[in-house]
């Protein structure tokens, strides 16, 4: 039996730490739970004007939850057999279940979440070319995920050791480094979007639509940190490592989850909101030479309203008109 730099044996470490992710799992999906169900009470009661939508996000929702409810109930089953059934080497014992089963679920839920950051990032930036490295990476996973199942389930070995552990750090690495991408582009985009709210109409108008809430959910901030932390334990070796795998697999399905509810609620960011922000009205007064103008990228009409000439009595009884 091997043993670490702690002193302990190596399968104790790995048997607490699934111990502990899989209660921290428990409290995360009991939270899912409730996202989910708000989120489908008011899908259900509300009017079909938006019925794609609403389809949409229905089943998505529902989709998310099933894997995330099965990769839960196959962790509790492999946790029984670590603790009950085959103390001595719980990595073998729950191998064929947590790299077949659990690997390929998990794998179509990063897929999913994803996917969806992306799609949010399109929104927030209203561009195209903003995503085109986040699909790249995303394909990545794609390629590097399959590989990397394959791989653990034909050696029949654990996710953390030999050529699976290699190929599953690389896997990883490309998951997180898209999930910080994405979370780092949506935050710096709202981040950008305040500061032009704040100069257009001031802190008081702009402090209720950027709220530290309206950043952690729109970004998937949550998810990011998640993952990010797995990502440190497993380059690391650290005993905590499947701990945090089993949270940031649960994260996953959370951080679209809360997201979506902002959605359905009508809190969320939306095209129309970055184009009424660039065809918001400004008032500048250091342009007195033109009082209008065309905006730069052509969404709007930006105009200067102290800049306007003042009128005097003798241009209107001179019958002019002012030219603006």
């Amino acid at each position: 039996m091997s043993s670490n730099s702690t002193g302990l044996d190596a399968s104790f470490d790995f048997a607490m730490s699934f111990f502990v992710g899989i209660n921290l799992q428990a409290i995360l999906f009991g939270l899912n739970l409730c996202v989910y169900f708000k989120t489908m009470y008011i899908l259900l009661g509300r009017r079909k004007t938006h019925w794609k939508d609403d389809v949409f996000y229905a089943v998505f929702s529902t989709v998310m939850l099933v894997l995330v409810t099965f990769i839960y109930a196959i962790n509790a089953s492999s946790g029984q057999s670590v603790w009950l059934v085959d103390e001595t080497h719980p990595s073998k014992s729950i191998s064929y279940a947590f790299v077949e089963v659990v690997g390929a679920m998990s794998l179509v839920l990063q897929l999913m979440a994803y996917g969806f950051m992306t799609y949010r990032c399109h929104v927030v930036w209203d561009s195209l070319h903003a995503i085109t490295i986040p699909s790249v990476f995303w394909l990545a996973v794609v390629a590097l995920g399959i590989v990397s199942i394959w791989a653990s389930s034909a050696a029949r070995t654990s996710l953390f050791s030999g050529l699976a552990g290699q190929l599953n750090l690389a896997y990883y690495s490309v998951s997180v480094i898209l999930s910080t991408k994405l979370t780092c582009m949506i935050c710096y985009r709202l981040a950008r979007h305040s500061r032009m709210m704040k100069k257009q109409l001031g802190p008081d108008h702009a402090a209720p639509h950027f709220t530290i809430g309206m950043f952690v959910v729109e970004s998937s901030l949550p998810l990011a940190a998640a993952g990010i932390a797995f990502l440190a334990a497993y380059w690391f070796r650290s005993p905590a490592e499947a701990a945090l795998l089993l949270v940031y697999c649960m994260m996953l399905c959370l951080s679209p989850q809360m997201l979506i509810l902002r959605m359905v609620e009508g809190k969320a960011w939306q095209k129309e909101t970055t184009r009424s922000l660039r065809s918001a009205v400004t008032f500048e007064s250091n342009s007195r030479d033109a009082p209008v103008q065309d905006n730069p990228d052509g969404t709007g009409t930006v105009i200067r309203l102290e800049s306007l000439p003042e009128e005097t009595p003798s241009t209107w009884d001179s019958g002019k008109e002012d030219k603006v």
